[in-house]
C-alpha cells in the first residue's frame, strides 16, 4: 500500500529481491507470476473507441474500496461518483447522484442497451427511488462501485432483483 496499492512488475521484482535477501536465498517466489497467468486469460472486452477510453479510466480504480460520497480518485468513489468521474474524462458531463443521472439519461430498453449505457437500480439502500448506478458493459455485466469495492458484476441475483432499467448518456460506436 505504501507503494501505490496496485500490482506492477517492478514492485513484484523489488519485493522478490527484498524477501530473498531477508531469507538468505538466491530467489524468492516468481516475480513474474502475474504476467505468466495473464497470458492464459482471454480479454474480457472488445470495447472500442471512446467507450474504451471510459473503461481505461474506470479500470484504474478496480479493486479500490467503496467510499460513500466519493467522487474523485483522491476521495475514492461511490457508484455515481465513479460514473460521473469516468465519463467526465471524455467531456461527458453527468450530474452527481444516481437519481440525477437517471433523470439526465435517455431511457433505453434492455434490448437496446449497449456497452456504455448506464444501468440503474432501486432499493439497494433506503432513500430515493434510484439508489445505485453502474456502467453497462453488455452481455448482462456492469462495472460499478458498491460495498464490495470498484468491480465487475453480473446482472443476476441481487442486481436483477433491484434493476430499474438502462439510460444512454452518450452514443458510443
Amino acid at each position: 500500500m505504501e507503494r501505490g496499492g496496485k500490482y506492477t512488475l517492478s514492485l513484484a521484482q523489488e519485493f522478490s529481491s527484498m524477501m530473498a535477501g531477508k531469507m538468505g536465498w538466491g530467489r524468492y517466489g516468481d516475480p513474474e507470476y502475474v504476467p505468466h497467468v495473464r497470458r492464459y486469460l482471454k480479454p474480457t472486452s472488445n470495447f472500442t473507441g471512446d467507450f474504451q477510453k471510459v473503461m481505461d479510466e474506470a479500470l484504474k480504480y478496480q479493486g479500490n474500496p467503496y467510499s460513500w460520497g466519493g467522487s474523485t480518485p483522491q476521495t475514492g468513489f461511490d457508484c455515481s461518483g465513479l460514473t460521473q468521474w469516468t465519463y467526465k474524462q471524455l467531456g461527458i458531463s453527468l450530474p452527481r447522484t444516481a437519481q440525477e443521472q437517471f433523470y439526465a439519461s435517455k431511457k433505453v430498453s434492455v434490448a437496446e442497451a449497449k456497452a456504455g449505457d448506464l444501468v440503474f437500480f432501486t432499493g439497494t439502500y433506503a432513500g430515493k427511488y434510484i439508489t445505485h448506478v453502474g456502467i453497462y458493459l453488455g452481455n448482462g455485466r456492469m462495472y460499478n462501485s458498491n460495498d464490495s469495492g470498484v468491480k465487475y458484476d453480473n446482472l443476476t441475483g441481487y442486481w436483477k432483483q433491484h434493476l430499474v432499467g438502462y439510460g444512454r448518456v452518450a452514443d458510443f460506436k
